[in-house]
């Protein structure tokens, strides 16, 4: 399959061999650009979705907000409370998924996009703020949980 893989779509191919990369996943979010990741739950079919940087988890680097930006248009989440926007990041469906750079995720650049997506990605990519806010409730997501006595259990 990878061969056909290689063979067949080389810039596919080079794009998924740029995803084993913590460093240039990261890089690639904080560029603010459109990006499609695609996601797959359990035994279901993969999922595609066109979203940008939204934020970072200030308590592990490795996770990062990626906003759907054909689900919701940023604006709408600059004056909205921190309960929406932690309800953004936990809801389902989700407006704001956690990418965790350093776990492979499927991001691919350049994506075919409308204005209005773009235009979406523009705005958000200036709005640290809403970053800072986003990163504060990807860290606030699991801050309730007991840690447990033994090491073991944190695996």
């Amino acid at each position: 399959m990878a061969e056909l893989i290689r063979k067949g779509a080389p810039d596919v191919w080079a794009e998924a061999l740029r995803n084993r990369s913590k460093q240039q996943n990261s890089e690639l979010l904080e560029t603010g650009q459109p990006l499609r990741m695609v996601e797959r739950f359990g035994g279901g079919e993969p999922a595609s979705y066109i979203g940008a940087f939204a934020g970072r988890n200030p308590q592990n680097p490795n996770q990062v907000g990626f906003l759907d930006l054909e689900a919701v248009d940023p604006r709408e989440l600059v004056d909205a409370g921190d309960d929406v926007i932690a309800s953004a990041v936990e809801a389902t469906p989700k407006l704001i998924r956690t990418v965790t750079v350093n776990k492979y995720p499927s991001l691919f650049a350049n994506p075919t996009v409308t204005e209005d997506i773009a235009a979406r990605a523009t705005a958000l990519a200036d709005m640290s703020e809403l970053h800072d806010r986003v990163g504060a409730a990807l860290a606030g997501r699991f801050a309730d949980r007991e840690q447990p006595e033994h090491v073991e259990k944190l695996i």
